[in-house]
């Protein structure tokens, strides 16, 4: 289950297993239920470079009000500053 992965991502972080990583980065890249702000913070948090261009591209098409109106989001506020450099 999704859930399971996020666990397995975790733990796969915890003990420096990048392959591991790998997939369940392609598995959150699949993930319909999973909105894209909660993909970006764990492709911050974890340092997904796929999952991360996947999102920044997202966010960059959406119109200038939507991305104003997640900008201002708490969980916006918790991504790193790299990440809202990215985002720009």
């Amino acid at each position: 289950s999704d859930l399971t992965v996020l666990h397995i991502l975790k733990l796969a972080d915890r003990f420096q297993m990048e392959k591991l990583k790998k997939e369940c980065e392609k598995h959150i890249m699949k993930m319909k239920g999973f909105d894209m702000m909660k993909k970006l913070i764990l492709s911050d948090q974890f340092q997904l470079a796929h999952l991360r261009n996947e999102c920044i591209y997202w966010f960059k098409s959406l119109s200038a009000n939507y991305s104003k109106m997640k900008k201002s989001s708490t969980e916006y506020a918790n991504l790193s500053a790299e990440m809202k450099d990215a985002l720009e």
